[in-house]
Formats: C-alpha cells, sequence, structure tokens
C-alpha cells in the first residue's frame, strides 16, 4: 500500500511537472501574441534577401512555366489549347521559324544554356510547348523558341513519337473548347546491383545542363457549359527519353497520382477530381502511324 501510495504521489508529481512543460512551452505553438513580432524576425532574417530558386512561375505569350535553375530546364510548362486559338491557326499561315532560340533576359546567366551546349552531344533541344500550339501568332509562335522552354531530347523520340503525341493533343482541341497541357522532365531511378535504386543521367555542355531519364505529359480537356455539368477528360503520361518503337500513346499512359507522385508536382489541384474520366477510355490515343 505504500508503494502504491507513492506510485500515486509520483503520478500526480509527474502531471504535475507535465502539465507546467506544456503550459509554459506553449507559448511556441499557440500565443503568438507572447512572441516577437513574426514579421520583424523574418524581416532580420532575410535583410540581405530570401534563397532565390527561380521557380517562380513565368508567363510568355502563349505559355508559362517554372524554371529549374539547377538542371537548366523547365520544372513543367503549362500550356491553355483554346478553340478559338486554333481556328486561328487554321486560317493563317505557318510563321516563319526563327534562326536560332533566345534566352529569357529575366534568368541570370549563370543559368541558362546556350546552343554550345547542344552541339556535338547527340541531344536535340526538345520543346515542352509545341511551337505549332502557337503557330495562330508571331509573337507567341516566337516565343516557344526559348531556351527556358527546351530540354535535352533524344532527337529520333523529338522527331517522330514526340511530334506524333504533339498532333495528337492538337487534334484535341478540334473536340474540346478547351484542351490543357503540362509538360515537363523527369529524373527516374533504374535498379542497378544488388536491387538498389539509382538516379543515372548524362550532363551536356559547358553548362552542365541535365539531361531528363524521361518526359511527362497530363491533358485535361473540356467541353466548357455554361448550361449543363460537364465531365473532365484526363490523361498523364510517362515517355522514356529514348528512341522509340512505333507504339501507340497508351503505352506509356500512368495513374495522375503516381505522376504526382514521382514528380513532386500536383497538377489541376482546383478541379473536382469525381468528374475526371480517362482520356484513353473516352478517346483511342493512336497515334499516326508512319
Amino acid at each position: 500500500m505504500i508503494f502504491n501510495e507513492d506510485f500515486k504521489k509520483m503520478g500526480r508529481i509527474q502531471c504535475i511537472l507535465s502539465a507546467s512543460f506544456f503550459t509554459s512551452a506553449s507559448w511556441l505553438f499557440n500565443k503568438p501574441s507572447q512572441m516577437k513580432d513574426k514579421n520583424s524576425i523574418f524581416k532580420d532574417m532575410f535583410k540581405y534577401g530570401k534563397v532565390d530558386s527561380g521557380a517562380q512561375t513565368r508567363y510568355y505569350d502563349n505559355y508559362c512555366l517554372s524554371f529549374n535553375q539547377l538542371t537548366r530546364t523547365p520544372a513543367w510548362v503549362s500550356e491553355h489549347l483554346n478553340l478559338n486559338n486554333m481556328k486561328r491557326l487554321r486560317k493563317k499561315r505557318s510563321a516563319n521559324r526563327p534562326k536560332d532560340f533566345a534566352n529569357d533576359a529575366e534568368i541570370r546567366d549563370m543559368f541558362h544554356l546556350t546552343k554550345s551546349d547542344f552541339v556535338q552531344s547527340g541531344w536535340s533541344r526538345g520543346h515542352m510547348a509545341a511551337a505549332n500550339n502557337s503557330n495562330f501568332d508571331r509573337k507567341a509562335y516566337r516565343s516557344t523558341f526559348c531556351y527556358s522552354n527546351v530540354v535535352p531530347q533524344d532527337a529520333q523520340n523529338n522527331s517522330c513519337f514526340w511530334s506524333k503525341f504533339e498532333l495528337f493533343c492538337k487534334a484535341l482541341s478540334t473536340k474540346y473548347t478547351d484542351v490543357r497541357l503540362v509538360t515537363g522532365p523527369l529524373w527516374l531511378p533504374t535498379i542497378q546491383d544488388q536491387d538498389r535504386n539509382y538516379v543515372r543521367y548524362e550532363i551536356i555542355g559547358k553548362n552542365n545542363v541535365h539531361v531528363p531519364t524521361h518526359l511527362f505529359k497530363v491533358i485535361l480537356a473540356e467541353n466548357e457549359s455554361n448550361t449543363k455539368p460537364h465531365d473532365l477528360v484526363i490523361g498523364a503520361f510517362i515517355v522514356p527519353n529514348v528512341p522509340l518503337q512505333d507504339k501507340d500513346l497508351d503505352a506509356y499512359q500512368e495513374k495522375l497520382e503516381r505522376l504526382e507522385e514521382i514528380s513532386g508536382l500536383q497538377f489541376f489541384p482546383k478541379a473536382n477530381k469525381s468528374k475526371f474520366k480517362d482520356l484513353c477510355s473516352v478517346e483511342s490515343c493512336k497515334l499516326q502511324k508512319n
């Protein structure tokens, strides 16, 4: 009984000490009014500026992107294929292709990639926002020839499979009032010795441009209506950055949640996912054959 009473007393003491600790420590979490003004703290912290990763959204004539200063490539590029613009595209003559790509003046020189990075590298300059999606306007078309819109892409992949993929996306704009695209590079692991995962890829040029192992594209299509509910048709795809055989698009389809997990990106977060329908179930996902 003496042990039990002592145990109870110790328990009460522990409870009192614990309560006392959490009461005194609660100012860390629950009572910001008792802290020094946060704005003042962070103002002092960033007296000489915040760390700048360059990841802010950059807006161009017909697309926008987030640039990765480490890899010297876009992290993602977003486009909106609007039915009206696509009608203008079919009526207008093609704009002349620029002689060369340009650099975004707002990106510091140390993070730029240049033409010399690709010379004799074996890699092509792959558009993430397709040039032909902006061919309805000369200025918008030329703005796609910007190095911030480029990744090193396998030349055969770029000119064959990826070109057909872009045509597929453009064809969707004849069936839907709005087609939204998000495109970008990925660096994915491969299984090497002893079942360990490694990410291995090439770096090219004097500017250390990172060559992606894969490319991704997310397609969200809809026929917008002000009078009745409508479905959202969505498809997510991961394409190896290698020469590809003549396969259809569904061979590279992936679950949206899986792509979000491995890319660290969340796509169309404001969309009602309960309205999503699978793109390759609605459309054939067949690409043009050679």
